[in-house]
């Protein structure tokens, strides 16, 4: 008599040899997006920190640190060719 463990590895084995290409393209494609997702969101997240936890005088602190450096960077491109560092 023929023991069947080996007749069920090999349908096992068969079987997962033709499953494996179908479920890797979806696979793939759900890792994509949830790579993309994540990375979305640190990028969000780097871009605008979160102020709202810091106390009041401290964030206008921050929107006048702020404000001043906007006004920099205006100024900074209005200056004339002529005057601008090499």
């Amino acid at each position: 008599m023929v023991h069947p463990l080996p007749i069920i590895l090999a349908a096992g084995t068969i079987a997962a040899g033709v499953l494996m290409p179908l479920l890797a393209i979806p696979g793939a494609a759900a890792w994509a997006i949830s790579a993309g997702v994540i990375a979305g969101r640190r990028a969000a997240q780097r871009a605008q920190p979160d102020l709202t936890s810091l106390p009041p005088s401290i964030q206008a602190d921050l929107l006048g640190v702020t404000t001043a450096l906007d006004r920099l960077q205006q100024a900074a491109r209005s200056v004339p060719e002529r005057m601008a560092p090499a």
